[in-house]
């Protein structure tokens, strides 16, 4: 979706406004910032990216659906948090935007691409990742669980005796 379209329906959401692309960046950043923070990613925010002044461009680190579903209701939700305290609009954007976050982490977490996704780790692996920590007899891989590897591979049961 390119910068003129978002502004048109950010406009739109605003019952008609006409506020100025500049002074819709720190509210379209807000949304952004608050879906990095909740799916521990870093998306680009509008004031980072350098094509943002030429209206025509596109912003293509967030799928157009979640532009018009997540970042919208957002950006308006804080430009009536702002600037009318209290009133309904922004009651109702907060449930609209609060709803399209939790679509967007259950629907795409699995899917953004590596370069948004925050690498903690020191060996560049992805936060959350879970990786094996021994090989049992069999060759098999795991996650080492106090003395479950000692467990005896031939009865099923013997690692319950372990754990109480």
């Amino acid at each position: 979706m390119n910068y003129l379209e978002i502004k048109k329906e950010l406009n739109i959401l605003l019952n008609g406004e006409l506020v100025p692309w500049k002074r819709l960046i720190g509210h379209i950043n807000y949304a952004i910032d608050a879906i990095n923070t909740d799916m521990n990613t870093c998306f680009p925010t509008i004031s980072v990216d350098s094509s943002a002044d030429d209206l025509g461009a596109e912003y293509t680190a967030i799928p157009d659906k979640y532009i018009r579903t997540v970042i919208l209701p957002g950006a308006a939700h804080h430009y009536y948090m702002v600037d009318d305290e209290g009133t309904t609009p922004e009651i109702d954007f907060a449930r609209e935007f609060a709803a399209g976050k939790f679509y967007m982490l259950r629907d795409y977490s699995c899917s953004v691409p590596a370069q948004y996704r925050v690498q903690d780790n020191e060996d560049g692996s992805f936060a959350g990742s879970v990786e094996s920590t021994y090989e049992d007899s069999n060759g098999l891989r795991g996650i080492e669980r106090g003395n479950v590897q000692t467990a005896d591979p031939t009865d099923p049961l013997s690692w319950v005796g372990e754990i109480w």
